[in-house]
């Protein structure tokens, strides 16, 4: 398996990132999502958040694996899901810092309402995870996902966090086009 080749197992991934298992509890509270979907919805939190405040939103690895961008660390948290909807009984309340709340509320709203085998081929048409898993070594570093986030802000015109809503439209139009063309 993937991870068995990038030397990644629950025993090697960090466990001082705990702001992207709150993030995840948060996203998991907010909609329906299964663990697959969960991973592409934190890549564009990452890559959103990269864009527009110029640091991560969470320290944990991205890594390009066969079916997109994976955090390792969330990956061991809910893989036992498998491909079913992630239910956490816990109804503690998650609290985020605001400009990182913006930012995922958004990308739930705007990116939430697609199925993660259509994220998955969204990113799967993106240079970060391409790069990485077709090209590099796997690891997809936090340079590119800026470098990636500032040039989607840029080219869609996007002044706010409100706004990615422009880039989802872009992408849902190219998915519309490759399946009719295919």
């Amino acid at each position: 398996e993937t991870e068995k080749l990038l030397g990644i197992d629950e025993n090697t991934v960090s466990v001082k990132d705990e702001n992207i298992i709150n993030v995840s509890n948060y996203i998991t509270k907010q909609i329906e999502v299964t663990p697959l979907g969960l991973q592409k919805l934190l890549y564009y939190i990452q890559v959103f958040f990269l864009g527009f405040h110029k640091k991560a939103a969470f320290s944990s690895k991205c890594s390009a694996w066969e079916h997109g961008p994976v955090f390792g660390k969330v990956y061991y948290e809910y893989k036992q899901f498998n491909s079913n909807v992630i239910e956490i009984s816990d109804k503690k309340e998650v609290v985020l810092e605001e400009s990182l709340k913006e930012v995922v509320d958004n990308v739930i709203k705007y990116f939430g309402i697609y199925s993660a085998k259509t994220l998955e081929w969204f990113t799967h048409s993106e240079s970060p995870w391409f790069d990485a898993y077709v090209i590099g070594n796997g690891n997809i570093n936090k340079s590119e996902l800026r470098k990636f986030g500032e040039l989607i802000i840029k080219e869609n015109q996007i002044n706010s966090v409100d706004e990615i809503y422009k880039y989802s439209l872009l992408k849902h139009k190219k998915y519309i086009d490759d399946m009719k063309a295919n």
